[in-house]
């Protein structure tokens, strides 16, 4: 998967500021939590990067060829049971009619 030279960056800060912080996890906390924040800032940017998002989505045939077996199965039962419920209210409303 080609990743752009920013978002590999971003990603790598990312993981340097988290490190920091783990390593100055035993400083005051407003020190950590710098360090956290900046990563979670580094790491939301390397993921919305609009170069990334295109990759997040799936093409609409793959996305038929994990359905279509899902909702076949699913679909088969309901049909039948439909098709049964739809007989048996038309034999019980001539039934109604005729006597």
């Amino acid at each position: 998967m080609p990743v752009d030279q920013t978002v590999r960056g971003d990603v790598q800060n990312a993981l340097s500021a988290l490190e920091e912080a783990y390593r100055s996890a035993v400083e005051p906390p407003a020190v950590p939590l710098r360090w956290s924040s900046e990563a979670l800032s580094l790491a939301s940017h390397a993921f919305f990067n609009p170069g990334m998002l295109a990759m997040l989505y799936f093409p609409a045939e793959h996305k038929y060829a994990v359905y279509t077996p899902l909702f076949a199965s699913i679909s088969v039962p309901l049909i039948v049971a439909l098709g049964r419920e739809i007989y048996a209210w038309r034999r019980e409303r001539r039934t109604a009619r005729n006597g």
